[in-house]
């Protein structure tokens, strides 16, 4: 009976150290089967890149006119196309308005139409969600902007104290 015992506490060991061996060869296998941090970021900046390409060659296409810019009613062309909407949505550039969107990126330039590789630098760069930092910005520039517009208020109010004819109070 001692001697079946002793087998059993034998096997138990070695079992429990094959157990430590094993999980020390998967462990370090699960690291190195994950990529760098150095290859993670080449995949997405080749990612990025095959869409901006994939993307430039929907805009040629839907230039009709050759001009190498895409004007509002091409792009309203583009956005009716619930294909190519749904490949602007995969791509990570979610077009809830058009017109509004276009108006962002043609007021950039100045110009009613906006040119190819700068409207898909211009998609490229709101494809995604908004950043904290980004809103943070957002909400010191409109702080700064509100203090303008009061500084500005209290000197039109002064102006308009020195435009106000004095009131006489004769009797």
């Amino acid at each position: 009976m001692y001697g079946g015992i002793f087998i059993f506490y034998i096997l138990f060991n070695l079992f429990a150290a094959f157990n430590i061996v094993t999980s020390i060869f998967v462990d370090k296998a699960m690291k190195l089967a994950q990529p760098d941090l150095e290859t993670m970021l080449f995949e997405k900046r080749r990612e990025e890149v095959k869409n901006a390409r994939s993307l430039r060659e929907l805009c040629v296409e839907a230039d009709h006119n050759g001009s190498g810019s895409i004007s509002f009613e091409e792009f309203a062309e583009i956005m009716a196309d619930s294909r190519i909407r749904s490949h602007f949505e995969l791509k990570g550039l979610d077009i809830k308005d058009a017109e509004m969107f276009f108006k962002m990126l043609t007021s950039i330039t100045g110009d009613k139409d906006v040119e190819i590789g700068a409207f898909v630098a211009g998609c490229m760069k709101m494809k995604g969600f908004a950043m904290s930092v980004d809103l943070l910005s957002i909400g010191f520039e409109l702080k700064l902007l509100a203090q303008v517009m009061k500084s500005m208020q209290r000197q039109v109010g002064e102006l308009s104290e020195g435009l106000r004819p004095p009131i006489c109070n004769s009797h």
